[in-house]
């Protein structure tokens, strides 16, 4: 979760977390190794609280030290009168680095917890879900994961267009990779080239064939 110029270290790239994740692969040893990813790190802007407290566990995560940096971030949900937004942040990194362990229950469980404890924030709970999303797909639940992206995307509440244009991409990916639909895959990609063409997301390679055809 970073303001728009920054992206996460996890790269929620594209296909994780939102498509976001470049997938990565994690051996016994919790050694992760990123493999090259497909799409765009999620990012979640939560205006411009002091995020000192997070640095810790950022640094961790951008060296891959998962572990470590979820013990720091839980470490920062301990801070006394903590902003409910880097709350929110610390909680969504915590999933984040589950989901680049593997741990899907787990990251599951966090992201779950974000839609009830951050309801009355549309962003968080549209990166929560898109997150929960990107799980099902690894999972094979692939409409249900669409299904789950159509539903947030319908309640019109989403206020960040990078989010909206990235969890319209992912239903079309999933449409693209997994569903053997290129059709409606083409129709999404359209609808994020027509609704967001100023978002980071309307460069992707996939959305970008998809101009003057």
């Amino acid at each position: 979760m970073r303001n728009h110029g920054k992206c996460l270290a996890l790269a929620l790239t594209a296909g994780l977390c939102m498509t976001a994740f470049g997938l990565l692969r994690v051996s016994g040893d919790d050694t992760v190794r990123a493999e090259p990813a497909t799409g765009l790190e999620v990012i979640v802007p939560l205006g411009e609280p002091d995020r000192s407290v997070l640095a810790e566990g950022d640094t961790l995560r951008a060296r891959f030290k998962f572990r470590e940096a979820i013990e720091a971030y839980m470490e920062v949900l301990n801070t006394p009168n903590l902003d409910k937004r880097v709350r929110a942040e610390a909680e969504y990194n915590i999933g984040m680095s589950r989901t680049w362990l593997g741990e899907y229950e787990e990251a599951k469980r966090v992201f779950m917890g974000m839609l009830e404890r951050y309801s009355d924030d549309p962003n968080a709970v549209g990166y929560a879900q898109f997150c929960l999303a990107w799980i099902e797909v690894q999972e094979g639940k692939y409409t249900e994961a669409i299904s789950r992206l159509e539903a947030s995307l319908a309640k019109g509440a989403i206020t960040d267009r990078e989010l909206a244009a990235r969890t319209r991409y992912l239903i079309g990916r999933t449409h693209l990779l997994f569903l053997n639909d290129p059709d409606r895959a083409r129709t999404e990609f359209l609808k994020v080239l027509s609704s967001y063409p100023d978002t980071r997301t309307a460069e992707h390679p996939l959305i970008v064939r998809c101009r003057g055809n």
